[in-house]
C-alpha cells in the first residue's frame, strides 16, 4: 500500500482524464512512475507501519534528481567514504 499524496493525485489526474480508455490510463501511469522516474531520478520509499495493525506501506516516495556516477566518485575520494 502506497500513502505518498503526490502519486494519489496523479492517479485521480490520469483516471479523470482516461476512465474510459484502460489502456491509455495504465500507460500514462506507467510513463510518469516507471519510465520518467528510471531514466531521470533516484527513487526512495520512506516506509512506516500502520499504528492499529502494525503492518508496513508506504508513506512517501522520494526522487532527487539522478546523481552523474562521476560526482559520486568524486565525493567519495574526497570525503575518505567508501561505497556500500
Amino acid at each position: 500500500m502506497c500513502e505518498d499524496i503526490e502519486v494519489g493525485m496523479l492517479y485521480w489526474r490520469v483516471f479523470k482524464k482516461y476512465e474510459n480508455n484502460e489502456y491509455l490510463f495504465k500507460k500514462k501511469m506507467k510513463e510518469k512512475l516507471v519510465k520518467w522516474m528510471e531514466e531521470k531520478r533516484d527513487l526512495y520509499f520512506m516506509m512506516g507501519t500502520h499504528y492499529r495493525w502494525g503492518s508496513w506501506l508506504i508513506i512517501s516516495i522520494l526522487y532527487p534528481p539522478k546523481r552523474k556516477a562521476e560526482r559520486l566518485e568524486k565525493f567519495f575520494s574526497e570525503t575518505g567514504c567508501r561505497e556500500g
